[in-house]
This record gives C-alpha cells, sequence and structure tokens, in this order.
C-alpha cells in the first residue's frame, strides 16, 4: 500500500487484501483525478450553475429515482432536491437530483452524471460511531437505505461523491480516532 495511515490500513481488515490495496491506493487516484474530466473535480471553474433548488417534485426525475434505481422516494426526499442548473458552453437548462457535496451539489439525473460549480467534498453523516459506512456515490447510500428499509445510517456514513475524493476520506479517518471499521460500498464501474 501507498502512503497511508497505519490506522487506515488496520480498519479495513473486513475488506479483502486486494479491495483494500485499490481502496488505499493513492497513486490510482490521483491518476483518475488527471484523467477524469467527466466528474469536473479537476478544473478550477464550475461549467454547470445552480440556478434553483427546491423538492424535489419533478415527475421524470422520481420515476429515475423510484423506477429505474429502485430507490425509496420517502427516504430519498430526506437527501435530495430537485436543481435546476445551468450549462454555461451550451447556455442549456438541466435538471436534476441533487445531493449536498460541500459547498455544490453532486447531480444526477436518466441522462447525466456530475457536479455543479466547485467547492465539491465528501458528505458526511456523523454519528460518532467505531463503524462507518463508506459509499462512492450517493445512489449507493440511498440504496443502501432503501434495502433496509430505513430513513438513516445507524452508524457514520461517508458518500465519497466521487471516488477521486478519497483522499479527503482518509483525512476523515485520521481525524476520527473512534472509527475501528469501514464498510466500503462502490460503484461497480471501470474505476472499480
Amino acid at each position: 500500500m501507498n502512503t497511508i495511515s497505519a490506522k487506515a490500513s488496520h480498519i479495513v481488515s473486513n475488506i479483502s487484501k486486494s479491495q483494500a490495496e485499490s481502496l488505499f491506493d493513492i497513486s490510482k487516484q490521483q491518476s483518475a483525478m488527471q484523467t477524469n474530466s467527466a466528474t469536473g473535480l479537476n478544473k478550477k471553474s464550475g461549467s454547470i450553475e445552480v440556478q434553483a433548488v427546491k423538492p424535489l417534485y419533478s415527475y421524470p426525475l422520481k420515476h429515475y429515482l423510484s423506477k429505474d434505481r429502485g430507490i425509496d422516494l420517502d427516504i430519498a426526499d430526506q437527501y435530495v432536491k430537485e436543481v435546476t442548473c445551468l450549462l454555461r458552453k451550451s447556455n442549456k437548462t438541466l435538471f436534476a437530483i441533487g445531493f449536498a457535496s460541500g459547498d455544490t451539489f453532486a447531480i444526477r439525473n436518466k441522462h447525466f452524471k456530475g457536479f455543479a460549480g466547485v467547492g465539491v467534498d465528501i458528505s458526511i453523516f456523523q454519528k460518532q460511531t467505531q463503524k462507518v459506512l463508506l459509499f462512492e456515490g450517493f445512489i449507493d447510500f440511498l440504496s443502501y437505505l432503501t434495502a433496509k428499509k430505513i430513513k438513516e445510517s445507524p452508524f457514520t456514513a461517508v458518500v465519497l461523491n466521487s471516488s477521486v475524493m478519497l483522499e479527503r476520506f482518509i483525512d476523515f479517518v485520521n481525524q476520527n480516532t473512534n472509527v475501528k471499521e469501514i464498510d466500503y460500498f462502490r460503484d461497480r464501474d471501470e474505476l472499480n
């Protein structure tokens, strides 16, 4: 494993060695950050501007969450908003599901996945537990809650919002001395 605290590498003992090495291999994450322009994380200015934020209302967005993704809308309503964005290059409007991510939103609809604006960060639902549930994206988090039929996690939950934010999660673990165990729920995409 690359540079990682002994504590952080010890607490991943409940996942396989190859998963742990992949999770904490910062060189892979840095490489992904340099080449991953889809997330917008490596840009200095946002090409998508948030225009309006309101409770989730749009039928196509609700349908995408409930029918296409299998998410319970009562659970989703607690965590997501309907976000109207301006795509600066094309001057077009985008309607998306928004999940708070630092100073902005991770946004998603049936045809788009990305970030609005700048100031992206991990999302932390702090419970001060020894066990942390780590999710790559907010759909993973909402899927977990839906599958468990619960409205909030019984443990501290962290949503990376992008795998390139892993270093930020490592900082979180190092700052929270009570963390002893991590359960990692990741996407099944080409990076993972």
